[in-house]
């Protein structure tokens, strides 16, 4: 069917590596795969063919429920922003917004490292100072009888500097996604000697793994992978 403006609808299927059922993917491939009916054919007896291209989103393309689709699709690989290009376009939200980080870059850079540079952490972060800080800045307006006070650039520091509190983590999105849980699973992490820690190194390594597994939250996609990559993997 064509849209509003006469053109063909482009099909974009987000978060594809998430599909649990095998079947909607086989119905996906059956599509590709089917060749495009010959001119004259009865439409009642036409299969579905694919007629346009379909954008697929997803964070890893080799999780298990893709496997049978990549030979099919063209790859595009999407790096993610530096984090000198994340804090500028952070600034620049934050200036069309009437905010401001008087502190400098500092606390822009440790919003970015302390949420691993996901974008929507760090707006959602922004946000909450952005509010509690106009809040407090609406108050000192009223008492001081300024006038203009939606015009005025408010500063964002205090209240940023302290939702950032313990290594960024006060508004850090925890959640982590398969591929992160299968390298705390098959890498070994070097750990200090801590005094007092009397703990050994094994059980400190299945404590680190456990946590990242609950931490992802889907154990069945997580057993799937581990039983087709554990063969491959190098424990290093």
């Amino acid at each position: 069917e064509k849209g509003m403006f006469g053109r063909p609808n482009c099909l974009i299927l987000d978060e594809i590596d998430g599909a649990d059922a095998k079947a909607s993917i086989m119905g996906l491939v059956n599509i590709i795969r089917e060749e495009m009916p010959a001119k004259g054919a009865k439409r009642q007896r036409r299969k579905p063919y694919l007629r346009r291209p379909i954008i697929f989103i997803c964070n890893h393309k080799y999780a298990p429920a893709l496997r049978s689709l990549l030979p099919y699709a063209r790859q595009f690989d999407i790096l993610p922003p530096s984090p000198n290009r994340l804090v500028s376009r952070l600034k620049a939200v934050l200036a069309s917004e009437n905010m401001t980080v008087i502190g400098g870059n500092g606390l822009l850079y440790q919003l970015v490292s302390g949420t691993g540079g996901d974008i929507r952490s760090c707006l959602y972060t922004l946000q909450f100072a952005s509010a509690r800080a106009r809040e407090v800045a609406q108050k000192e307006w009223e008492i001081e009888g300024l006038k203009g006070r939606n015009e005025r650039m408010v500063d964002i520091s205090h209240v940023l500097g302290t939702a950032l509190s313990g290594r960024g983590r006060g508004m850090k999105d925890e959640r982590t996604d398969l591929m992160g849980t299968l390298t705390t699973i098959f890498r070994k992490v070097k750990m200090k000697q801590t005094t007092g820690n009397s703990r050994p190194k094994c059980t400190r390594d299945v404590e680190r793994v456990l946590a990242a597994v609950d931490v992802f939250g889907d154990n069945s996609k997580t057993l799937d992978t581990l039983f087709i990559n554990v063969l491959k993997e190098s424990f290093v």
